[in-house]
Order: structure tokens, then sequence, then C-alpha cells
């Protein structure tokens, strides 16, 4: 709007936004740090049934009543360096450098086979013929050391993410960051996608011109005018932003790229000017858990990572005479509004 541009917000005004940077993965000091399995199950081969092809029904179910099977646990170092190297060689992933990127700390390949922060801590539950679990042959020693070799050089990719979002966030100009553009909508959908129960135009609390939006997104925006003037009897100046693409966060654990709807700014002056800046994300039902919340569905790292950001998020504009703070809420949903709204008089009203 004209009117917006003409304000202290949009001429001095800045926005907080992160990066996202290789995983450098200092905290990682053991396989416990990685989130790595200590034992693992493995079941023997045991090759006795191989000729039950030319033998009659009734041996071979007399042959297997008469096996005895039996569980034993092993370290995996009781099968000696030699054998877990030789396991760790049929791998790209066991070569130092690239050992090194996911567990920094580590001097040598050696230390990670040997320490009982690594491999030296790691155990096998082996079971099969008691007869032979201890008398375990270097091949079959060889085989364990291949399995857990496997298992945990798969699971550590999965587990540790190439990339993390910076906790430090980093101020653009506003006007720099939300940029006039056009917006491409499909002319079918715009009477279903604009808003209806309130007229934008003439609220000075939206930053934009128009709107089109989910029903979520309406019935957010609707929440927001009913509960505009409780924000103006303690803040002085009140600006709400939809974000059209015009910029990403990351989450601090793995680096995804996250759009939030809108960015919600607040300031009020005392001794010291404070300046909140408000993520806010509408989520409809479709995106809920079987529990009817947004916890465990798809969606819900974005709602954790918004949750961090009051504790975590850094800002690197430090003035003598300003505060800024970073605040993420919940996810606006229609049937969970009073979540929402509680969180948003705790974080802000109180």
């Amino acid at each position: 709007k004209d009117y917006f541009k003409k304000t202290d917000f949009w001429k001095n005004g800045v926005v907080f936004i992160n990066d996202r940077v290789p995983n450098p993965r200092t905290e990682i000091f053991s396989l416990d740090d990685a989130r790595i399995e200590r034992v693992y199950p493995y079941k023997l081969r045991t090759g006795e049934l191989r000729e039950d092809v030319i033998l009659e029904e009734e041996r071979r179910l007399k042959t297997t009543k008469d096996i005895v099977r039996s569980k034993i646990k092993y370290k995996l170092s009781d099968f000696g360096e030699n054998i877990i190297r030789g396991a760790l060689d049929k791998f790209e992933f066991y070569k130092f450098e690239t050992l090194k990127k996911y567990f920094p700390h580590i001097k040598s390949v050696r230390e990670f086979v040997l320490s009982s922060d690594y491999l030296g801590g790691v155990e096998i539950e082996v079971s099969g013929p008691k007869d032979k679990l201890n008398r375990l042959k270097p091949i079959e020693k060889l085989e364990i050391a291949l399995f857990v070799a496997k298992n945990i050089s798969e699971k550590v990719r999965i587990n540790t993410s190439e990339f993390v979002g910076t906790n430090l966030f980093k101020a653009r100009m506003l006007r720099q960051v939300f940029k006039d553009k056009k917006i491409k909508i499909d002319i079918d959908e715009v009477k279903n996608k604009e808003l209806k129960d309130v007229n934008l135009a003439e609220k000075d609390w939206y930053a934009q011109n128009v709107f089109y939006g989910t029903d979520e997104e309406q019935k957010f925006i609707s929440f927001i005018d009913g509960f505009i003037e409780r924000l103006r009897q303690r803040y002085s100046d009140i600006a709400l932003l939809r974000n059209e693409k015009f910029f990403q966060i990351f989450d601090l654990d793995e680096g995804r790229p996250f759009e939030p709807d809108f960015i919600m700014i607040l300031k009020k002056r005392n001794k010291v000017i404070s300046i909140y800046q408000i993520f806010i994300e509408p989520k409809g039902d479709q995106f809920k858990d079987k529990q009817g919340r947004f916890e465990n569905s798809k969606e819900g790292w974005k709602q954790d990572f918004l949750l961090t950001l009051e504790n975590k998020a850094e800002t690197d504009l430090k003035l003598e005479n300003k505060y800024f703070k970073l605040i993420g809420l919940p996810f606006y949903n229609e049937k969970l509004k009073k979540e929402f709204e509680e969180a948003l008089e705790n974080k802000i009203l109180e």
C-alpha cells in the first residue's frame, strides 16, 4: 500500500532471515551423539538344511528338530581389528576423509574402530545353532562385521543431515525483501480465494494491497482483525505482511527451507524501542495427524521449528536503544484457534 510505504517500518524496518550452511557436526563425539544404536541382532546363517531338496520330508523335520538354537552377545571388538578393518574397507563411507565429515573429532580410522565411543562400544546379539555360536569362523565374523558396518553407514547418513539452519538471523531491509511483484492467479479461483469478511484495503495494519489465500488463511485474517484492538493497546506500530515467496527461512536441525505465510511486526516504545518479528503459518485440516493435530504430521517439523525460535534464534543487529525479538507461533487452524490465541497472548501481551 502507498500508505505503508510512508511508514518508518518501510523506510527503516528490517526483516531477520537465517541461512543454510553445511552441517559441521561439531556436537558429534560418539555414535550416541549421531543417534546410532549400540546393539545389533544378527541371525547366523546355518547351512544345515541345504540338502533338504533331496531328503525325505521326515528326515528334514527330524534334522530341524535336532538343531538347538541359542543367542550369545559379542562385542564387535572381540572379532579383532583386522576383521573389522577388512569389513570397513568394503565401504567408501569408512575412508578417513568421509568418516571425518560425519565424526569430525576422530583422529584416525583406528580410533573409530577401537574407541568405546565408536565401534569399540558396539555389540552384536548373534542367534543360531548353539554348537556354532561359541566357535565362529573368521568368514562368519567378517559377515557379521559387514552387516554392522553397512547398518551404521546407512543410519549415520539418515540421522545426520548435510545442512543446518543457522541460529543467527541476519537483518535485511524490509523494503528490499518485500518488493513490488505481480502475482499470477487463476481467474477461475479468484472468487474462492478472495477475502470476503474483511476489507483489507481499509486496514492500516495490513501492508499489502490485495489478499488471495486458502480458507485457513482467510480465517486467520479474520481472527487478526478481531484481535487487533488488543494489540493496539500495547503496540504503537503494527504490520502484517503476506510472504508471497519473498523469503525463506531454514530449520535449525536439517536446513530444510520453509516459507512462512505471514510475518507480523510489532513495535512499542518505552525506554527502549522493542520490535517483535513474528512468523505465522495457517494450516488446514488436511495436514493434520491422526490425532487431529500437527505434532506428528508431515508438516510438524515446521511447527517445531517455529516454536524453537524464541529461545534459539539470535539477531545480528545490536542497537543501543532498540531490542529485537523473533517469535514463532503454533500453526493457526480454525479448530485449534484457542491454542493459537493463548500462545499469541502469552508471547506478546504479557
